[in-house]
C-alpha cells in the first residue's frame, strides 16, 4: 500500500486503534510530507556527548534547548514579580531553572512513550530514538523514573505549601499526549502546563496565589497557546489524517484572527500585572514592544508552509523575553 492509499485508510480510524494495530500498514508505511526529521544530530551538545548517551539527549531533545527557556520564562516571570514583596532566595532561581530543565525533558520523555508508534509513521518524528528504535520502553522509563526522581528532589527543597501545586503541575504534563487524542485544543493543555512555574513561584515566595501572579499565569498561557498553535500548522496535515486533534485544525482558516485577537487579553493582563506592582514606563514600552512584534509574526507568517511556521514558532518567543526585560530592570 502507498503512501496516499494509506492515508486515506487511516482516516477513519482513531489513533487509539492506530495503537493497537501497530503492523496494520506495513513496516515502511509513513506519511507523506516535505518536513525533514526534526532532531539535530550535528547540534553542540550531541557533538559534545558520548555515542551511548545520545540516544537519551535525543529522547530528552536536549539537541533543541530553546524549549527549555520557554518552559524556565514564567517561572522567572513569577519570582521577579515576588520582588516587590519578597526577595527570592538564589537557591530558588537555581531551583526553577534546573526544574524546567528537567521537567521538559521528562514531558518528551513521557510525549514519545504515548506516540512512539505515531511517531513512527511521521517523516518529521521518525527519527525519534523510541520510534527508531534506538531505545526500548524500558530503556526510556527508567530515564524517566531518574528524571522524575531528580524533580521530585528538587520539589522537597521548596516550602511544603508548594509540594501539591508541584504535584499538580506534573499531572499536567502527563495530560498533553492524551489531550491530542480527545480534544480538538491540546494547546490548551500543554498552555497550561508550561505556564506552571508561575504559580509555582508565587507559592514558593508569598505562600499563595497572588493577584499579580494570577495575571501574569494567564498571559502565559495565552503566549503558549499562540506559539504553540503556529508550531502546530507544521504537522495539520499528518494530524488530520492520524486523527489527532490540532488546534491548527480546529482554528483552520480562522487561526490569524483569533490568534491576534488574543493579544489583547494578554496584553491587558500584563498591563494590569504591572499597575498591580507599580511598574513604570520601562515595563509597559516592553509589554507593548512584546505584544507588536507578536502581532506582526502572526501577520506576516504563512501557515501552509512548515518552515515559515517554525520561524513564526521561533520569533514569537520574542513577547516572553521582552516581558522578562520589563519586570527584570524596571
Amino acid at each position: 500500500m502507498d503512501s496516499t492509499s494509506a492515508g486515506v485508510a487511516l482516516k477513519g480510524a482513531t489513533p487509539l486503534e492506530m495503537d493497537a494495530r501497530p503492523d496494520r500498514m506495513g513496516e515502511d508505511f509513513h506519511l507523506k510530507t516535505h518536513m525533514a526529521s526534526d532532531l539535530q544530530p550535528q547540534s553542540f551538545v550531541m557533538r559534545l556527548c558520548p555515542p551511548f548517551l545520545r540516544p537519551y539527549v535525543l529522547l530528552a531533545r536536549l539537541d533543541r534547548p530553546v524549549p527549555i527557556l520557554l518552559l524556565m520564562l514564567p517561572g522567572l516571570w513569577g519570582l521577579l514579580a515576588s520582588m516587590r514583596d519578597a526577595r527570592p532566595a538564589l537557591h530558588l532561581w537555581v531551583i526553577f531553572a534546573l526544574g524546567a530543565f528537567l521537567m521538559r525533558s521528562a514531558g518528551c520523555v513521557i510525549n514519545d512513550l504515548t506516540d512512539a508508534r505515531l511517531d513512527a509513521r511521521v517523516a518529521r518524528t521518525s527519527a525519534r530514538p523510541l520510534a527508531k528504535g534506538d531505545l526500548t520502553r524500558m530503556q526510556a522509563l527508567w530515564f524517566l523514573a531518574i528524571l522524575l526522581t531528580a524533580a521530585l528532589g528538587l520539589l522537597f527543597m521548596l516550602p511544603p505549601v508548594c509540594w501539591a501545586v508541584g504535584v499538580l503541575g506534573a499531572a499536567l504534563v502527563t495530560l498533553y499526549p492524551w489531550a491530542k487524542r480527545v480534544t480538538g485544543l491540546p494547546q490548551i493543555v500543554l498552555a497550561l502546563t508550561y505556564s506552571w512555574g508561575v504559580v509555582m513561584a508565587s507559592f514558593a515566595t508569598l505562600g499563595a496565589l497572588t493577584k499579580v501572579h494570577a495575571f501574569l499565569y494567564g498571559v502565559a498561557v495565552i503566549w503558549v497557546f499562540i506559539f504553540d498553535t503556529l508550531y502546530a500548522h507544521q504537522d495539520k496535515e499528518d494530524d488530520a489524517v492520524l486523527g489527532l486533534g490540532s488546534s491548527a485544525l480546529t482554528l483552520g482558516a480562522s487561526t490569524k484572527p483569533i490568534l491576534l485577537s488574543l493579544i489583547i487579553p494578554m496584553g491587558g493582563l500584563a498591563f494590569w500585572a504591572g499597575v498591580e506592582t507599580g511598574r513604570t514606563t520601562l515595563y509597559f514600552a516592553a509589554v507593548l514592544v512584546g505584544c507588536a512584534s507578536l502581532a506582526k509574526t502572526i501577520r506576516t507568517a504563512d501557515l501552509d508552509a512548515p518552515e515559515a511556521c517554525k520561524r513564526a514558532f521561533q520569533t514569537s518567543q520574542v513577547f516572553g523575553w521582552m516581558l522578562l526585560v520589563g519586570l527584570m530592570f524596571d
